[in-house]
């Protein structure tokens, strides 16, 4: 199962959010991909996604350092109507790192009031909340250059490749399916606990 796994599956980061760790615009990064200097995957909708580990492996060979990630522990912030699963993914994410900061917000309102006083690192968005849903706050995400390097991760019970593609090109990482595979989940609460300090 774990090799059948599509890009949009995997804790990704856009072109946008690579640019912007080497402080250049995403046509330099389209063009380092073209080129193949720089690795990239490409999503069944065409997207192009990268992974850690390349990007590292990129900076370090063309001598670049990235100095822009941040220390101290990986906050996480969970927007979701239903208190049961929003509870549940607190207990797994503090069970798989203790030392997250782990932050609920009911609905995208609430999110919005968090975000710039919380400075999440990574934000679990459920799709489909009443109010603002979560394709809206996704977007006002990005659109702010304040919050806009912050990772989002959809969740949704209503996978439709229509969704999908909606929520990646609002600048989400990846969308979850719910029920959510934890497995996956446990690879992206990976990435986020590389930023704490050692």
């Amino acid at each position: 199962m774990a090799n059948s796994q599509k890009p949009e599956s995997l804790p990704y980061l856009t072109p946008t959010q690579v640019a912007e760790k080497f402080k250049v615009s995403p046509i330099t990064v389209r063009q380092w991909s073209s080129s193949g200097k720089l690795k990239c995957q490409t999503t069944p909708g065409g997207h192009r996604r990268y992974l850690p580990e390349d990007v590292a492996e990129f900076a370090k060979s063309a001598g670049i350092s990235l100095d822009d990630l941040s220390t101290g522990p990986c906050r996480i912030m969970i927007v979701e109507d239903d208190s049961q699963l929003a509870h549940l993914l607190q207990e797994f994410i503090s069970s798989y790192d203790d030392t997250f900061e782990v932050y609920l917000a009911p609905d995208g309102f609430r999110a919005g009031e968090l975000l710039h006083t919380l400075k999440p690192d990574l934000i679990l968005l459920d799709l489909m909340m009443p109010g603002m849903n979560g394709f809206e706050v996704c977007e006002r995400i990005k659109r702010s250059p304040a919050t806009r390097n912050i990772k989002v991760v959809a969740m949704t019970g209503f996978s439709s490749e229509h969704n999908v593609t909606r929520i990646l090109n609002a600048g989400a990482e990846t969308c979850l399916k719910k029920p959510i595979d934890f497995a996956l989940l446990r690879d992206i609460l990976a990435q986020c606990n590389s930023k704490k300090t050692a």
